[in-house]
């Protein structure tokens, strides 16, 4: 099986710098000041906006208005844009941005009666104004300046703003509100409450999703006429409704494939301190392991390695190197899928020869979608070019003999989906036709797919999903079934995802070692901050908080037993039913000796010889008093421990533990 690692980069935009504003540098002048006359309105302070429940529609919440000029002459530099965006209950922005880089002042408004009332009191804006807005005008004059805190008046420039066009504007403004210090996960819920607001402002019928946008970007035949709504002129790709996927928002058709907007891709850790050394990091003994293991029932059938790395620049090319040095010196083959050769075709034929280890790179969500590296290049609407593209890779993977998955279903779950990236911070003219690819996803269905029709199993493989949220719902792993599967519950640092990738690699490489062993000891760096073996430096400076996005609180250990997956955490070694230091502690002793059925058979006697009566063997055999963590008051207490810690050496199951509680065994190369 082949363990795929999926990771997508952190998109938050720098602030704006200067050259956006002709009239003041660094926007030190984007101060304004209520017109005399002008009354102020009764609006919340943006604050309120924290404790949103059910997100208030607005009409507005369908349109932006673009800055053309100030009355004293102020205007955006060229390739720069202002744009008023409205976002739910009652939460607005001035967001200003070129292609790369955006800055945003987040405040309040209400719209009611014809009056639109703006409230804006950060350090650089400063408005309270309320005053007529007449929804049907394309141009509008406001009674303020933007560029000057002269009294005067601001010309705008109405625009229809698109569902998916809209989710990434506010995201952008959110992200890059100064004032809020919003993290990711906090600018995407705001982006999500704006996509639910979007669809309750407008009528469910009627209505086409590219009226009064240029020609160009509109379905064939669609005349100009209102904002955008929820369907076509010809009442097809209607959108159903809006989902929250944690750092996407997947926005589902009555007859298409879903589209993801995506937002961000990983997390953003805080400083991580340094870990100490443990005294056993230098006391040899810690570094070795059996010669003579006749365990290799445990080890996959098929020696191939799997690397899949959709997104290359995301992986640092030293760790790739260091993994297939370990995965050659275990005698697997190692294929790599880097970028587009991370295609449907490639992904489904390198999982099809069924690999004992499998790493997907890239971006996923908490329905446990993954992007590949197979983009369709088509332009313009989320439902137009979502049945464009589902038609041109629809026709792709016939071409290359992949039909049934062309058709498959799981219910009414396609195999895939696309995500329109974030790809650009300035929204209009959107989308840049020539920039901004669609790229394709593939779904839990495509793991069914992969099983029921095209012969892969995953049944004797390690997999991990190095991705974000994946494992936040058991939709994928639950498809997948592996014998060891590794996978984030949430948002995740790159450089954190990284660090798991080589440890999984280079602690399950040494002889006897198993994924839960790796899993065990990752638990025990968090706990400790200490570092023990050589594998334990990965860690070091890029372990953070517990809690964290570099911490081990969002790593999800399973193991496909053939009828169940058995959580790591709650079981076996972090169970109950043992106690974990005894078994770590007497798992390092055993591996002194280079024979594993002697070993165990080595434990057992220091078991029922020494330590059931209450001593630790002493000066008799120094062996045996090593090779415990200390006798307890109730020495019968060790018995499970030592099953335990033979099973991990062995594959021996140990009395007492039912099949939904023993995590499956895996070695690499026994």
């Amino acid at each position: 099986m082949v363990v795929i690692t999926v990771r997508a980069e952190d998109r938050r935009p720098s602030r704006l710098v200067a050259s956006l504003c002709a009239a003041v540098p660094l926007l030190a002048g984007f101060v304004v000041t209520t017109p005399a006359g002008a009354s102020a309105p009764a609006v919340a302070p943006i604050a309120v906006v924290a404790q949103l429940g059910q997100p208030a529609a607005s009409p507005l919440n369908r349109f932006a208005y673009l800055f053309v000029h100030d009355s004293g002459g102020g205007s955006p530099s060229p390739g720069a844009q202002f744009a008023l965006l409205f976002a739910a209950s009652g939460e607005d922005y001035v967001y200003a941005s070129d292609a790369t880089e955006g800055f945003a002042d987040a405040g309040a408004f209400s719209y009611g009666g014809g009056q639109l009332s703006l409230h804006f009191a950060t350090a650089d804006l400063k408005v309270d104004a309320t005053f007529a807005l007449n929804l049907s005008e394309s141009q509008v004059t406001m009674p303020f300046q933007v560029l000057s805190s002269k009294k005067g008046t601001s010309l705008w420039q109405q625009e229809p703003l698109a569902l998916d066009q809209g989710i990434f504007a506010v995201y952008n403004a959110a992200i890059n509100a100064t004032a809020l210090n919003l993290t990711t996960a906090e600018a995407g819920q705001r982006a999500y409450e704006f996509a639910q607001a979007w669809l309750a402002a407008g009528p469910r019928s009627g209505s086409r999703a590219g009226d009064r946008l240029p020609a160009q970007l509109r379905p064939a035949g669609s005349p100009p006429g209102p904002v955008p709504s929820l369907c076509t002129g010809q009442g097809t790709y209607c959108i159903t409704s809006v989902v929250d996927l944690g750092d996407d928002i997947e926005v589902n058709y009555t007859d298409q494939p879903s589209v993801l907007v995506e937002l961000y891709s990983s997390g953003l850790s805080e400083p991580s301190a340094p870990l100490s050394l443990n005294p056993l990091n230098s006391d040899p003994r810690v570094f070795l392991d059996p010669t003579v293991h006749p365990d290799s029932q445990f080890d996959p059938p098929v020696k191939q390695a799997v690397l899949v790395i959709a997104q290359p620049k995301l992986e640092s090319p030293g760790a790739l190197l260091d993994m297939e040095r370990w995965l050659t010196a275990r005698h697997y083959r190692v294929r790599e899928l880097l970028g587009t050769q991370a295609s449907v075709l490639g992904i489904a034929t390198a999982l099809k020869a069924r690999p004992g280890f499998v790493l997907f790179s890239t971006h996923g969500d908490n329905d446990g979608n993954l992007l590949t590296g197979e983009v369709v290049s088509v332009g313009g609407l989320s439902a137009r070019s979502d049945a464009t593209a589902a038609q041109e890779l629809d026709a792709e993977l016939r071409s290359e003999g992949l039909g049934s998955l062309a058709s498959y279903k799981l219910g009414s779950l396609d195999p895939f989906s696309f995500i329109a990236p974030n790809c650009s911070l300035k929204m209009f003219p959107w989308p840049p036709n020539q920039s901004c690819n669609w790229h394709v996803v593939i779904t839990p269905a495509f793991w069914d797919w992969l099983e029921t029709d095209y012969g892969a199993s995953f049944d004797n493989s390690l997999v991990f999903i190095s991705a974000c949220d994946t494992d936040a719902t058991s939709l994928l792993r639950d498809e997948i079934k592996a014998k060891a599967y590794f996978a984030f519950t949430g948002d995740v640092d790159t450089k954190f995802a990284t660090a798991v990738e080589e440890y999984l690699v280079e602690s399950v490489a040494r002889p006897t070692h198993s994924p839960e062993e790796a899993f065990y000891n990752m638990l025990r760096i968090e706990h400790s901050r200490e570092m023990i073996y050589r594998e334990d430096r990965l860690f070091n400076g890029v372990l953070g908080a517990q809690g964290s996005d570099a911490s081990f609180d969002i790593l999800d250990g399973w193991g496909w037993n053939g009828s169940t997956l058995v959580a790591y955490r709650g079981n076996g070694w972090t169970s109950d039913k043992v106690n974990g230091g005894q078994v770590w502690w007497m798992l390092y002793a055993a591996r002194w000796v280079k024979n594993t059925t002697d070993a165990a058979a080595k434990l057992n006697y220091c078991l029922s010889t020494y330590w059931l009566k209450g001593n630790p063997g002493g000066l008799a055999d120094q062996y045996c008093n090593a090779a415990n963590a200390g006798i307890p008051k109730d020495p019968t207490s060790l018995i499970p421990d030592v099953a335990y810690a033979i099973y991990l050496l062995t594959g021996k199951s140990p009395a007492g533990f039912s099949p939904d509680q023993l995590p499956p065994r895996w070695t690499m190369d026994d």
